[in-house]
């Protein structure tokens, strides 16, 4: 789940069959706003995965993990849209191990993406679509996200599953760059739990609160 600047969710889904293996192509990608309700981005997702926004709220970047790709979108921020996919790096294609996971964005414009199976982030520029920088975690081979933090923003916390890592949190430090600072989103006035039906066998359930 990702906030926008406008008072706004942004949240993938994926659909698994029995409760075990993952339905390629079930999922879909929505967005919400206490105004504009539940709104559709994106079908035939499989599994959603990282999310990220320039500064500027012009450009749109988007994991689905299964595609092994980044993709970018432009973004309407005032309607609250994404059109005009264009893939902006192939992890199969550059020969990567593992499966882009979570996302962030750092002050340069770069993309830092998990690779769950490669035991790395890797640093993506959008603009060129090349690989600018690799950050190996050689003691957790799934990686699954990636969020800057600190007091400055300057500290990158990797999370990790499975191997003997499991459910680690990993900061890196000295990297010489700064995130983003995330957006805040409440839900201070709907009484009652919004229920969508967003695919076989799936529901999205998006608890708010009254005031």
């Amino acid at each position: 789940m990702w906030a926008a600047p406008t008072t706004s969710i942004k949240r993938g889904t994926m659909t698994n069959a029995n409760g075990d293996d993952i339905v390629a192509g079930a999922g879909f990608f929505y967005s919400y706003a206490p105004k504009g309700g539940l709104k559709l981005q994106l079908k035939n997702v499989t599994i959603s995965n990282g999310i990220a926004t320039s500064s500027d709220n012009k450009k749109f970047w988007y994991v689905d993990s299964t595609k092994y790709t980044v993709d970018q979108y432009d973004f309407n921020i005032d309607k609250g849209e994404i059109s005009n996919l264009k893939t902006i790096f192939d992890v199969k294609k550059n020969e990567i191990p593992g499966l882009p996971d979570g996302m962030t964005i750092d002050t340069d414009g770069n993309l830092w993406v998990a690779l769950f199976g490669g035991a790395r982030v890797i640093v993506v520029n959008p603009s060129t679509g090349q690989l600018v920088r690799t950050i190996p975690i050689p003691t957790a081979h799934q990686i699954t996200s990636v969020a800057f933090g600190g007091p400055n923003l300057d500290e990158l916390y990797v999370t990790a599953t499975t191997d003997d890592e499991t459910g680690s949190v990993f900061r890196v430090t000295g990297l010489g760059v700064k995130g983003l600072p995330a957006f805040p989103f409440d839900l201070p006035v709907l009484p009652l739990n919004l229920i969508t039906r967003v695919g076989p066998n799936l529901h999205v359930i998006i608890t708010v609160r009254s005031e």
